[in-house]
């Protein structure tokens, strides 16, 4: 009787650790899935959970010759206006996995250069801070704006990188760009990738 109850315990072990086995797998997301843009904010972090339909396009513009990208975070709620985190990519070679710095200069558009890189934040209240002055094209003024993006990661249908930059503002129609520096660091993301190239 002893030997038969202990086999009964080893058979229910087996089956219950089984079962929760399977469940777990079958539950839990991958986590090459999960999409996420976070960062920190002078210090201080900020995370957003990206979804599916928030996804990396590469892109080719025609009329300015160069490739385009843009990777955006929205806090929950936002309207697009506010709380949310964006870095615009231009390149003249095909995007691929290395670190683009925004103070080279990208040729478009006949002739005139544009910042490889922008970085654009929006707190919880609309304040709208950015790098986006490319230092050539303002050889007289001592320009701040600084940042830098690595690919680390381009797949059929994922994207990763890491980030830092230097922003300022805010920014009014009134008196432009205020003088308030957010300094970007640790940044990362995972997102989808889509691939709309000639």
């Amino acid at each position: 009787m002893h030997r038969i109850s202990r086999k009964i315990y080893f058979a229910f072990f087996l089956a219950t650790f089984s079962l929760l086995c399977s469940c777990s797998k079958s539950e839990a997301p991958s986590p090459s899935r999960e999409y996420f843009m976070k960062f920190k904010i002078n210090g201080d972090w900020v995370e957003y959970k990206v979804m599916d339909y928030h996804s990396v396009v590469f892109s080719y513009d025609a009329n300015g010759g160069i490739y385009a990208s843009l990777i955006q975070a929205l806090g929950e709620g936002s309207t697009g206006t506010s709380d949310f985190f964006s870095i615009t990519l231009w390149s003249e070679e095909v995007f691929e996995e290395k670190t683009y710095q925004m103070q080279e200069g990208v040729r478009a558009y006949e002739n005139s250069y544009l910042p490889s890189l922008i970085f654009t934040r929006s707190d919880l209240q609309g304040n709208m801070y950015n790098a986006a002055l490319l230092q050539q094209n303002y050889p007289t003024i001592s320009i701040p704006d600084n940042g830098s993006l690595t690919l680390t990661h381009i797949g059929n249908d994922l994207i990763e990188g890491t980030f830092e930059a230097t922003l300022y503002g805010p920014i009014t129609p009134t008196t432009g760009r205020g003088d308030t520096e957010l300094k970007i660091t640790e940044g990362s993301f995972r997102m989808k990738l889509i691939v709309d190239l000639p």
